[in-house]
C-alpha cells in the first residue's frame, strides 16, 4: 500500500445536522449564537464601560461561533496540515522521478535466440557482455579471415597476371580488379546465412558450407602434392624435357579451380563463425525496459495525486478560510449592534 493511499480526497467528513452543517458565508450568524445574541447583546450594552463591553462581546461571539463549529476548524486544519506534508512528499518523489527518467534507456538491446523455434516463436533473450573466450576467437577468427581473403586476391591475381593475356598487360588495374571478386565471393556465400529464417536452414546451410570447404580442402591437398613435388626425390631429368599431357593441363586447371574454391571457403566459414559470435553480443532486436516504464508509470501516478491533493488541498484551505471570514463577520455585525444601541441610549439619555 503507497503512502498515497490514506490521502484525504474528500477534505474529512462532514458534520451532522445535529452537529451543526456549515453552509457557506451568510448563514453563521443564524446556526451559531442566533439563541443567545440577543441576550449577549443586551448584557453587553449593561456594562458601563463601552470598551470593555465591546471586547467581552467580542470574547462571547468567538466563543460561540467556536462552540458550534470548533470541531469541525480543527479537522480542516489537522488536514490542511497533514495534506500539505503529503504534497510536498509527492513533489520531492515526483522530481526524483523527473530527473531519473531522462537518464533511463527507454529500449534495451537484445538478440533472438530461435532454438529451434519458427520466426514468430524466437525467443528474446537480455543482451550480455562479451566473454573472453569469445574476444581471443573473434581476433584470432579476423586475423585468419583477413590471410584468407588476401590469398584469394592474390591467387586470382597471379592466376590472371600469369595468363598473359595482353589486355591485363596494357591495364594493370584490370587484374586486381577482377581477382577482387574472390574474396567478395567468400563474402557473398555467407550472407546466405542471414536470410535463412528456420533453424532447419541454418544448420543444413553451415553444415553443407563446412562440408564443401572439407571436400575443397581435401582436393586442394592432393592436387598440390600432386603437382608440386619440392620435398620429394620422384622428378627425373627427362621428366623436365616431357610435353604436357592432358591429365597435367586438366590437373592444373582443377588445381586453380580448387585452391580458389578453399580460399573462398574458407573465408566464408571464417566469416560466418565471426557472425555467430558477434550476433551473441550485437543487438539485432531491442526490447522496452522495464525500468523505464516502471518510471514511467510511476510518474503519471505521482502527477496525479499531486493534482489531487493540490485540488483537495484548496478545497480545504477554501472552506477554512470561509469559516474565519464568517467568524469576523459575526463579530463585526455584533459589535456595529453594540455600538450603535449603546450610541442612541446615549443620545435618549442626553
Amino acid at each position: 500500500m503507497s503512502q498515497f493511499d490514506h490521502m484525504p480526497t474528500r477534505g474529512g467528513t462532514p458534520p451532522t445536522q445535529g452537529e451543526g452543517v456549515y453552509k457557506g458565508v451568510g448563514s453563521h450568524i443564524k446556526h451559531s449564537i442566533e439563541d443567545v445574541a440577543g441576550v449577549i447583546l443586551a448584557t453587553a450594552l449593561r456594562i458601563p464601560n463601552a470598551a470593555k463591553a465591546s471586547k467581552q462581546l467580542t470574547n462571547l461571539t468567538f466563543a460561540a461561533f467556536k462552540a458550534k463549529f470548533g470541531r469541525r476548524m480543527a479537522e480542516l486544519d489537522q488536514q490542511i496540515s497533514h495534506l500539505k506534508s503529503e504534497h510536498a512528499e509527492t513533489l520531492n518523489w515526483l522530481q526524483q522521478v523527473r530527473i531519473r527518467l531522462p537518464q533511463t534507456r527507454e529500449r534495451l538491446p537484445a538478440c533472438r535466440a530461435n532454438h529451434g523455434l519458427e520466426e514468430g516463436q524466437m525467443v528474446e533473450v537480455t543482451f550480455e557482455g562479451w566473454q573472453v573466450r569469445h574476444k581471443i576467437e573473434a581476433i584470432v577468427l579476423l586475423l585468419a579471415m583477413a590471410v584468407a581473403i588476401g590469398a584469394s586476391l592474390l591467387t586470382a591475381h597471379a592466376n590472371l597476371t600469369g595468363s598473359g593475356i595482353q589486355v591485363f598487360k596494357d591495364n594493370p588495374l584490370l587484374p586486381w580488379s577482377m581477382a577482387a571478386l574472390a574474396p567478395l565471393s567468400g563474402i557473398a556465400v555467407k550472407t546466405i546465412h542471414e536470410y535463412l529464417r528456420t533453424d532447419w536452414a541454418i544448420k543444413t546451410f553451415t553444415i553443407l558450407l563446412i562440408a564443401a570447404m572439407l571436400t575443397s580442402i581435401g582436393l586442394w591437398i592432393f592436387l598440390y602434392s600432386d603437382i608440386y613435388h619440392g620435398l620429394s626425390s620422384q622428378i627425373t631429368i627427362g621428366d623436365l624435357f616431357d610435353k604436357p599431357s592432358l591429365w597435367d593441363q586438366i590437373r592444373d586447371t582443377a588445381f586453380v579451380i580448387v585452391s580458389l574454391t578453399t580460399e573462398i571457403l574458407i573465408g566464408a566459414a571464417l566469416a560466418l563463425r565471426l557472425s555467430i559470435i558477434a550476433g551473441r553480443y550485437s543487438p539485432d532486436y531491442s526490447h522496452p525496459n522495464t525500468e523505464f516504464l516502471r518510471l514511467q508509470k510511476r510518474e503519471k501516478l505521482l502527477e496525479k495525486n499531486s493534482t489531487e491533493q493540490a485540488t483537495t488541498l484548496a478545497r480545504l484551505e477554501g472552506e477554512r478560510a470561509e469559516y474565519g471570514g464568517s467568524l469576523e463577520l459575526q463579530i463585526q455585525i455584533l459589535t456595529l449592534a453594540h455600538d450603535g444601541r449603546r450610541a442612541q441610549a446615549d443620545i435618549t439619555t442626553l
